[in-house]
C-alpha cells in the first residue's frame, strides 16, 4: 500500500517543481530586469553626453554666425539643429527601450517554455518509473503468494 501510495506523491511532484521553477523564474526576470535598468542608464548617459556634444557644435555655428553678423541665418540654423537634436535623440531612445522590452518579452517566454518542458519531462519519466516499480512490486507479491500457497498445500 506504501508504494502505491508514491504515485499520488508523485503527482504533488509536479506542482512543487512548477513552484520552483517560478521562483527561479521570477529571480532571472528579476535580474534582467536590473540589467535592463543599468543598460538604460548608461544609455542615457551616453545620450545626455551626445546632446551635450551636439549643444556645442551648435554653439561653434552660432558663434561663427553671429561673427558674420547673420543673425536671422544664426537663429534658424539653431532652431533647425535643435529640431534634428532633439527628434534623433528622441528616435535612438525609443528604438533602445522598444529593443530591451522586446528582449526580455522573449527572454521571458523562452525561460519559461524551457523550464516547463523540463519539469513536464522529469515528473512523467518519475512517474512511469515508479508505476514500472509498483507493477513488478505487485507481480513479485501475487507470485510469492502463490509460492505460498503451494508451499503450504504440499
Amino acid at each position: 500500500d506504501q508504494i502505491k501510495n508514491i504515485s499520488k506523491d508523485i503527482s504533488g511532484l509536479g506542482d512543487v517543481t512548477k513552484g520552483i521553477s517560478d521562483d527561479q523564474i521570477g529571480s532571472l526576470t528579476s535580474q534582467f530586469d536590473t540589467l535592463n535598468q543599468r543598460t538604460s542608464q548608461i544609455i542615457k548617459t551616453q545620450v545626455d553626453e551626445l546632446r551635450s556634444q551636439f549643444g556645442d557644435v551648435k554653439k561653434i555655428v552660432t558663434d561663427n554666425l553671429q561673427k558674420l553678423r547673420l543673425g536671422v541665418i544664426q537663429q534658424a540654423v539653431g532652431d533647425i539643429i535643435e529640431k534634428v537634436i532633439t527628434t534623433r535623440l528622441k528616435d535612438i531612445t525609443d528604438n533602445l527601450n522598444v529593443q530591451l522590452s522586446v528582449s526580455q518579452t522573449v527572454f521571458a517566454d523562452e525561460l519559461k517554455n524551457l523550464t516547463q518542458g523540463v519539469d513536464s519531462e522529469f515528473v512523467s519519466k518519475l512517474r512511469s518509473s515508479i508505476d514500472d516499480a509498483v507493477k513488478n512490486i505487485e507481480e513479485l507479491s501475487l507470485k510469492t503468494e502463490g509460492d505460498k500457497e503451494r508451499a503450504f498445500s504440499e
